[in-house]
């Protein structure tokens, strides 16, 4: 603590602040890796060296201390298993998918019987601190890790690397969100066409503790991640993220989100120039009821607006659209390169999944049959058999030559 305080000139507070972060155990561990004079003042050193660069490089904030202190320990104490750690952390990590975070591997860790211990000492490179070391960088029941924390995919290369690739949003860029007089649709805008990965972006926004925003700002965040939901809503998988995002238990603090989504969605239906986009996206935002094996509800999660809202926007945007083009005829819903046979897939949503199979409701049905029956020329009965039959042969080869009428409805 004396070496940092006497090499850290701006912050004289800095060491105290740093060193309330450790417990007994992790003093202990310092006690044991550091167990010479010279290792110490080569570890302070280094270490200050990483924090100077950073107090004076646009990644400082980025970067949790405490981690880095951590990894810099390990580089002094034990440079194979770092160098490891750099270049290839699969081999010490398994990745958490649901979490995008790291955890250590559980053969990383000391075994308890003699067995083990054999198995172990041969397989081994570390030494024998190093496993203590990762559990405070890596460990998987670590409830206090904050946003910049190395265990998570977003910011490791960061702490190697010392900075923030230019292809990743920083804590800093998404901050700058809500800034005075910021348009969010012009920010993202900005994000996207700087090159940031999407999952970047959907990260920082995920990070984002919605509770301890104000009214203003809430609305600002959700409007920038309904934005880039429809700007990327080709991603199903990156939609099912911003789903839970949307979520009542993430949201319930405030009764805002509710109406101000609903509006939201009911301008962007308004203006018309995105209902594309926002057809995929309320169909991924319906919340069907998952049955398991024995017919028990399964990962039932509302979201702050409800199924029947969902539904009603999607006939409110089936309309817009209709009133907008009126130069298809309903043959074209069997067209799958049509625009209106878009729509009216993303207008069928699943309701029920069970092992049994799925249930599917068609809630712009009756849309569709208003819109077409004012029309004064229809298609004739035998030009939609002509556009079925090739559909299904071109689309679905299983299913070539239906025998009965009902199969063809029954599809």
């Amino acid at each position: 603590m004396s070496i940092l305080t006497k090499l850290c000139l701006n912050n004289l507070h800095f060491s105290q602040i740093l060193f309330k972060e450790f417990n007994i155990d992790d003093s202990e561990l310092i006690l044991s890796v550091l167990d010479n004079y010279r290792r110490t003042k080569r570890f302070a050193r280094l270490y200050m060296f990483s924090v100077k660069y950073l107090l004076e490089s646009s990644s400082w904030g980025e970067i949790g201390l405490k981690d880095l202190f951590w990894i810099e320990l390990l580089q002094t104490y034990d440079k194979r298993t770092y160098d490891v750690l750099a270049n290839d952390p699969y081999c010490l990590l398994d990745y958490d998918r649901d979490k995008d975070r790291f955890k250590l591997k559980s053969e990383i860790l000391k075994p308890t019987t003699d067995k083990d211990k054999h198995i172990y000492d041969e397989t081994k490179f570390w030494k024998e601190e190093t496993p203590e070391i990762l559990k405070r960088l890596f460990a998987s029941n670590d409830l206090a890790k904050r946003n910049f924390s190395i265990c998570f995919m977003e910011n490791y290369e960061n702490y190697f690397t010392l900075s923030v690739s230019e292809f990743k949003l920083s804590i800093k860029e998404m901050n700058s969100l809500f800034k005075d007089d910021v348009n969010p649709e012009d920010k993202v805008n900005e994000w996207l066409s700087a090159g940031k990965n999407y999952s970047s972006i959907l990260y920082r926004m995920m990070q984002v503790e919605i509770k301890s925003l104000n009214e203003s700002k809430l609305k600002i965040y959700l409007s920038a991640l309904l934005y880039f939901a429809i700007r990327k809503c080709q991603d199903s998988t990156m939609l099912y993220k911003i789903k839970k995002l949307l979520q009542t238990d993430r949201c319930s603090s405030n009764q805002m989100p509710h109406n101000f989504i609903l509006a939201w969605f009911d301008n962007k239906i308004e203006k018309g120039d995105t209902l594309l986009q926002l057809s995929k996206l309320l169909n991924v935002l319906y919340v069907s009821k998952d049955y398991d094996e024995n017919n028990n509800l399964v990962n039932y999660h509302e979201l702050v607006i409800s199924n029947e809202e969902i539904e009603e926007r999607l006939k409110m945007l089936m309309d817009k659209f209709l009133e907008n083009h009126l130069e298809f005829t309903a043959l074209d819903i069997l067209n799958e390169k049509t625009s209106l046979s878009y729509i009216f897939k993303n207008c069928c949503v699943e309701v029920t999944m069970s092992m049994e199979g799925s249930s599917y409701k068609q809630v712009a049905f009756d849309s569709i049959i208003a819109h077409f029956e004012k029309k004064e020329s229809k298609p004739a009965l035998n030009d939609f058999e002509v556009a079925l039959s090739r559909w299904v042969y071109e689309e679905t080869p299983i299913f070539e030559n239906p025998e009965e009428e009902y199969d063809y409805w029954g599809y």
